[in-house]
């Protein structure tokens, strides 16, 4: 869970007040009892910045209850929101899936959260290395090519209906008069292999203009 911030300060990822900083519903649950949704503007109380060496952009929350402002974000919020997008096709500098924790840890990440418009998107359907399913989609931006999880859960189920294989984009039932971005974000390191996977973490659908 993340957002651009109004003041035109960049990303913010909140983080609980706990070792692992995971947040659980009485943390995000806003004031009119409800879970946020992508393109909400809401305010939230945080304590203390607390970067990580793969995600520089974590703030701790405090203890207020989170309000929702705006459902859906004024035109002038979107429009914060798609100048953000990234027009550099190295995500988070390099062209691959991943980024070494080990490494991170010696040069910490700049950024692990962005906004792209994907191109020559297809869904893909494929099972994970612990045996699950799991929906990838795979992408180019600006030539480079990306097959990236997606962890969006609206989205994973959404497409849960699709069977295994590839798709094209109109399979999730995407009209052609919106324009598609993906936040992606660096995720924790695995302990497997210490390995900060990049990820579609939000799929935003917004009116082409």
């Amino acid at each position: 869970m993340a957002g651009l911030r109004t003041d035109g300060g960049g990303w913010i990822r909140p983080v609980a007040p706990s070792e692992d900083g995971t947040l659980i519903g009485k943390h995000y649950i806003l004031n009119h009892g409800f879970e946020p949704q992508i393109l909400d503007l809401i305010r939230i109380e945080v304590s203390r910045a607390e970067p990580q060496p793969h995600q520089p952009e974590n703030w701790v929350i405090g203890e207020t209850q989170w309000e929702l402002l705006e459902r859906p974000a004024s035109p002038a919020h979107i429009e914060q929101l798609v100048r953000s997008i990234e027009a550099d096709s190295a995500l988070f500098g390099d062209y691959g899936d991943r980024l070494d924790f080990d490494l991170l840890c010696k040069t910490p990440a700049p950024r692990s959260l962005c906004i792209v418009q994907p191109q020559d998107l297809k869904w893909r359907i494929t099972t994970s290395i612990r045996g699950f399913r799991q929906t990838r989609a795979a992408f180019r931006l600006s030539g480079r090519s990306y097959d990236l999880s997606v962890t969006d859960p609206i989205w994973e189920t959404r497409l849960a209906r699709l069977a295994y294989g590839i798709h094209d984009l109109e399979s999730a039932d995407c009209p052609d008069s919106v324009r598609l971005l993906f936040t992606i974000s660096l995720g924790e390191p695995l302990p497997s292999d210490k390995q900060c996977y990049k990820l579609v973490a939000g799929v935003i659908l917004l009116p082409h203009t």
